[in-house]
């Protein structure tokens, strides 16, 4: 018995813990965005350009497909983030 009791009390305390984190920490969210969108582009461009070595190809179409899935997967990725944000501070306005 009273080890559910300690079990209860540590699930508030961390319940507390993290609710407060993520009131201190809210400027990560942007660094998170800038991070995945920056990354998704290169990743895209780097690819497309091993992709072009190993097919020989004169121009580089395979970097320029790559830039523009990057920039896609990167813009996808900022407005599911930006949902998530938004949805966050319509559950802490109510």
């Amino acid at each position: 018995m009273r080890y559910i009791k300690v079990l209860k009390t540590f699930k508030r305390l961390d319940r507390g813990i993290k609710v407060r984190k993520h009131k201190k920490y809210k400027w990560l969210v942007f660094i998170a965005i800038g991070f995945e969108l920056g990354f998704s582009v290169i990743a895209g461009i780097v690819l497309g350009h091993y992709v072009d070595k190993w097919l020989e190809t004169e121009a580089p179409w395979f970097t320029i497909i790559g830039l523009i899935v990057g920039m896609v997967a990167g813009f996808s990725l900022l407005l599911r983030m930006i949902k998530r944000v938004n949805g966050r501070k319509g559950k802490e306005s109510n």
